[in-house]
């Protein structure tokens, strides 16, 4: 996705799916780091949606990144 592109990722199924992202230049994967969870199993799916917590701590640490979230 090139820079200042506004673009967003969603699972129209109820089957898990895998997302693999290539980031370059490198970077922007600490976004990810910090704001992930990281999945042991793959098999177990998140049902939820993120909380207030979860969706402000991510509005927080993307600014660092230079990332603009639009909600």
């Amino acid at each position: 996705i090139p820079p200042n592109v506004i673009h967003s990722f969603k699972n129209h199924t109820d089957s898990i799916v895998r997302v693999l992202i290539i980031i370059a230049p490198p970077g922007m994967e600490k976004l990810f780091e910090e704001v992930g969870t990281e999945v042991f199993d793959i098999n177990i799916a998140k049902t939820s949606s993120p909380s207030d917590e979860e969706k402000k701590r991510l509005l927080e640490i993307s600014k660092r990144y230079g990332v603009e979230i639009i909600v």
